[in-house]
């Protein structure tokens, strides 16, 4: 297990998977730009596997199933903390396709992120909006490699 301070996230993996945690920066950095976010802004982040994602995804949304990421929202506005963000490292690299386990944890991050900045895809309308801001935000984030 590790737990470790970058930049403004916070991130803790409790699993035995290694990934480079430090991808999650970049995408920070693009979204605290673009979304205006406050200097003092931060996020936890926790990295976990299929199991421990079933079991929040039950007790806290009721579904019974692994899922990708699941966002939770501080919605305190006096403070500067966005809320927590679960990745599920497994499903993570059953979904990475041919990219890296490290680019589909940025990918799982910026959707999570995006989140706890108040985008859902609840809706239609809501959905086409968010995949816009992903799509924005990944061009971006991905502009250097």
């Amino acid at each position: 297990m590790n737990t470790r301070k970058l930049n403004s996230i916070f991130i803790e993996n409790k699993t035995s998977i290694k990934s480079d945690e430090s991808a999650f920066s970049r995408v920070w950095e693009i979204i605290a730009e673009k979304e205006n976010l406050k200097k003092d802004a931060f996020v936890n982040v926790l990295i976990t596997d299929d199991e421990t994602i079933k079991t929040y995804n039950k007790k806290y949304l009721g579904r019974v199933e692994a899922t990708d990421v699941i966002s939770f929202s501080a919605e305190i506005l006096q403070i500067s903390f966005l809320g927590d963000i679960i990745i599920d490292i497994e499903q993570a690299e059953k979904q990475k396709d041919t990219e890296s386990i490290n680019t589909e944890l940025q990918r799982l991050f910026l959707h999570g992120l995006l989140h706890l900045l108040g985008y859902d895809h609840l809706s239609a309308v809501q959905e086409k909006d968010m995949k816009s801001k992903e799509r924005e935000y990944w061009k971006l984030i991905m502009g250097d490699k």
